[in-house]
């Protein structure tokens, strides 16, 4: 017997605007969607609206999305064990690495108190990925209220002002996509740039997020926006409204860089738009990509992976295909709303 519908009034709290298209609000953004799909009436607000909108709302779950983000955003409201209504927690890609401690490989470590202790007081937690259940279970007092929601990415296809443009009748095309910040390594994509353009004299570079914010990304952008070959493309909207696929239409390859990764959004709308990917092999990357996609170790194989795959459209198209499968079989948007609506209705429960 399927389970009723969801009555409840909920936040889901963005740690950036949806109009960025940052990791964190395509999920925000998704939850929200997933959550109304089962009947949630649901409010998607950022941290700077969230005290306002729980006056004004009278939540019975806050949703949050990413430990770390979401606990600061809460510390506005004011101490944790006064919040009254349900909390539930998705966690962020890079959360096990950054806030969390539970990093299931080599990488960056770390431990932020109020992230934890979120954690400890939420009263259901979406992981998205064995790995990151696993490694969750393993610390939390509470299993039963640990849910695993594979993502189904929402993939839309707006108009790009000026990309065809841009790009013109050059070949072959590279997307990268993310802010320029240490997780995500973006200091090796001008030098696997240029490696590829001794090759592919044509070749061009989508670099797609929003600007920088620190002096050393304010460098790299310039250096970026100089580049022969490299496009900067200004940050959408997030979704079935954005333009994700309309960027990803263009690529004959996603490239991702990053030192720590959960599961990037931006890989599986790559997967889901029959893109191939390479990928680095982080912690996160390696827990739930298999031969859906390729993974390198270093910048020099990243240029030698992709030199193959840029040479070989048969190849392309294979790896393209073998994606989507994957990610048809492994995931789907109703299994995730299910999921999502298990998870509020045991918050629910428990408070």
């Amino acid at each position: 017997m399927p389970e009723p519908q969801l009555q409840h009034r909920a936040l889901v709290v963005s740690p950036f605007p949806v109009e960025t298209a940052r990791g964190n609000a395509t999920t925000a953004l998704r939850t929200q969607h997933r959550l109304e799909s089962r009947g949630a009436v649901v409010r998607l607000v950022t941290p700077g609206e969230l005290q306002a909108a729980i006056a004004d709302f009278a939540p019975h779950v806050i949703h949050g999305i990413h430990a770390g983000h979401f606990a600061l955003a809460l510390e506005r409201v004011g101490p944790l064990e006064n919040v009254d209504c349900a909390l539930v927690l998705t966690i962020g890609g890079n959360d096990l690495y950054e806030h969390l401690d539970l990093a299931t490989g080599s990488g960056p470590g770390a431990h932020d108190d109020a992230a934890w202790d979120l954690v400890v007081r939420a009263d259901a937690i979406i992981t998205n990925t064995g790995a990151q259940h696993a490694a969750l279970v393993e610390r939390h007092p509470r299993r039963a209220d640990i849910f695993l929601a594979h993502k189904y990415p929402e993939v839309g296809h707006a108009r790009v002002a000026g990309l065809d443009s841009r790009i013109g009748g050059r070949r072959p095309v590279v997307g990268w996509c993310g802010a320029l910040r240490h997780q995500k390594r973006p200091e090796w994509l001008l030098p696997i740039h240029r490696a590829l353009r001794t090759t592919f004299p044509d070749l061009v570079t989508l670099a797609a997020g929003p600007p920088p914010t620190d002096p050393a990304g304010a460098e790299l952008e310039n250096a970026m926006v100089a580049e022969p070959g490299v496009l900067r493309i200004a940050p959408f909207a997030s979704g079935t409204a954005g333009a994700i696929g309309t960027l990803l239409g263009r690529c004959d390859l996603v490239l991702n860089t990053s030192r720590t990764e959960g599961v990037a959004n931006f890989l599986l709308e790559a997967l889901h738009e029959r893109v191939p990917v390479l990928a680095a092999r982080t912690p996160g990357n390696r827990d739930w990509i298999a031969d859906q996609a390729w993974l390198f170790d270093s910048r020099d194989e990243a240029i030698e992976l992709a030199r193959k795959l840029l040479a070989d459209e048969t190849l392309r198209t294979e790896l393209g295909s073998r994606g989507r499968a994957w990610l048809d079989e492994h995931a789907d948007p109703e299994l995730e709303a299910d999921v999502l609506a298990a998870a509020h209705r045991r918050a629910l429960q428990r408070r």
